[in-house]
């Protein structure tokens, strides 16, 4: 919103600047006419001739001038310029105020430029009481007005100015209007690009998501080994450190597994443990326990001395947890009960 509020503003100054220039060479091109004239056959229509062209090359260099200043700034000293000039026109030379009265649409639309609706409207209902007051006057001051052949020059100078002015303003309007469409075209191709961008980001969040998701599987099924040997045998190898987490995820996947597969023994090898502290080794008490309420027997191998001792102080549970020396001593006990049942 506020590039296309600046893009707007620039375009407005570049206009006026353009209607500043075409006002005041039309308006040095009078003066000289007048200025010409005047030296060979003084008259008192083209002293004002001569003022109101000095006062819109003044105002016109001054708002070529103000071009960093405010718009309203800006567009003040031509609306200045061009009210004196219908005025001073309609009284001293009104014969052409019909010529020159269209101007005060030149001031409407300098004064949209601004932006500024309340300000336009304004200027709108001045220019239309002035031109009805000004068109319907029926009378001019009391100046001698023989302008002789310089009245034509004069009239074809102010129409083409207008012709010029007018052009000068819809031809600007037409290319701020394209330029606007052009910026527009570029947002929406860019906000394409953007949605395209993000549809690709979150694709690939949800690619890294699933990608996440399998890597936490697979360290949980590493974490948690259980793995089942003959038909009703299941080994579970313990490595690394225990701590409270593990054993509860451990105690649940291991109650699921027996319930599941009519598991008969379940073997708990600690080959891989070096310690736990009385919490794990309550949890494995408890595990054994449970396992014990769904019918199965555990066996526990691989226990070293530092695991023993942590074990043996809690000094409860420990019944349900029947000791061997090593996991291939544990399978080879498992065999030899299932063969004696």
């Amino acid at each position: 919103m506020m590039i296309s509020r600046d893009f707007l503003e620039t375009s407005a100054r570049k206009t006026l600047r353009i209607i500043a220039l075409v006002l005041l060479a039309s308006s040095m091109l009078s003066v000289l006419l007048a200025g010409v004239t005047l030296a060979l056959s003084p008259n008192m229509s083209l002293i004002v001739l001569l003022i109101n062209g000095v006062a819109i090359s003044l105002c016109s260099g001054l708002t070529i001038a103000l071009a960093r200043y405010k718009l309203w700034q800006m567009i003040l000293p031509l609306v200045i310029s061009i009210v004196f000039v219908e005025i001073s026109t309609a009284l001293i030379l009104p014969e052409v105020k019909v010529v020159v009265m269209p101007f005060l649409a030149v001031v409407v639309l300098l004064a949209s430029l601004g932006n500024s609706r309340s300000f336009t409207i304004t200027i709108l209902l001045i220019s239309t009481i002035l031109a009805m007051l000004l068109i319907g006057m029926p009378w001019s001051l009391p100046i001698s007005n023989t302008m002789g052949d310089l009245l034509v020059p004069i009239q074809i100078v102010v129409v083409g100015a207008l012709i010029v002015v007018m052009w000068g303003i819809s031809d600007r309007l037409m290319s701020s209007q394209s330029i606007a469409l052009a910026m527009v075209e570029q947002r929406v191709t860019e906000a394409d690009a953007a949605r395209i961008q993000a549809e690709a980001a979150r694709v690939e969040i949800e690619q890294q998501a699933l990608e996440q998701r399998r890597l936490l599987d697979l360290v949980q099924a590493l974490e948690l080994p259980v793995m089942p040997v003959d038909d009703d045998v299941l080994v579970v190898p313990l490595v690394g450190s225990l701590d409270s987490r593990r054993m509860i995820a451990l105690r649940q996947e291991i109650l699921d597994a027996v319930s599941r597969q009519r598991i008969r023994m379940v073997i708990l090898d600690l080959t891989g443990i070096t310690l736990i502290d009385t919490a794990v080794a309550k949890a494995l008490m408890e595990t054994a326990q449970a396992i014990r309420l769904l019918g199965a027997q555990t066996l526990i191998s691989g226990i070293r001395s530092s695991v023993a001792q942590t074990l043996a102080s809690l000094n409860t549970g420990i019944d349900d947890l029947r000791p061997v020396q090593n996991l291939g001593a544990a399978l080879d006990r498992a065999r030899a009960e299932r063969l004696r049942n």
